[in-house]
């Protein structure tokens, strides 16, 4: 990997997960990349895992210069256990950012899988954009959808960022407010013809 520049901060994207997929950029290339797993050992405390997480951001902390950091939005999951897991990771991940001084905020899978050109579920896409775009043969698709977010910033898709979410919530809000009429009015339909 190359290395990074003396007097500019990285940024970091994350997968959050037990298989945690990662990657550093200095907004030009990638620097270092990989997976690092955080799984509770049998019999042991579920908070295991996020000691040990929290170890490992102090540690990448410590031995690069993390100005920004990001991570992949996950707003639903239909497996409870790893859409808590995901949580734990990502309370502990704010929290280091904040007691660092690092900028951090969350990118929605659906942003930087079509900034790649590539559909939500394609996991097998987001490894050989990775492999393409920058020679690299991640280990997991987790590692391929940091290295993926690690291109938005690359190409300034960050600064579009604000703007997009923006964009995302007030549609998300249109369909909610939409749905809530919908409901509304067949609660008064059903109540009008019980009348």
């Amino acid at each position: 990997m190359n290395q990074e520049p003396e007097n500019r901060g990285l940024t970091l994207t994350l997968d959050l997960a037990t298989s945690t997929g990662w990657a550093l950029c200095d907004g030009q290339q990638i620097t270092h990349s990989g997976v690092v797993k955080f799984v509770t050992p049998k019999g042991g405390d579920v908070y295991d895992a996020v000691v040990s997480f929290d170890a490992w951001l102090t540690q990448l902390g410590q031995t690069h210069t993390i100005r920004e950091m990001l991570w992949e939005r996950v707003d639903f999951c239909s497996f409870a256990s790893a859409f808590a897991t995901h949580h734990r990771l990502l309370t502990t991940a704010v929290w280091w950012a904040k007691r660092n001084g690092i900028l951090y905020f969350g990118i929605p899978l659906s942003t930087h899988r079509e900034h790649c050109g590539l559909k939500s579920g394609d996991k097998l896409g987001a490894i050989e954009y990775a492999r393409r775009r920058f020679g690299i043969e991640p280990k997991t698709d987790d590692e391929a959808d940091a290295l993926c977010m690690s291109a938005c910033v690359i190409d300034g898709k960050i600064d579009e960022l604000p703007g997009l979410l923006e964009e995302s919530a007030a549609k998300k809000k249109m369909k909610t407010d939409a749905k809530r009429k919908a409901t509304l009015a067949r609660k008064a339909a059903q109540a009008a013809g019980k009348a």
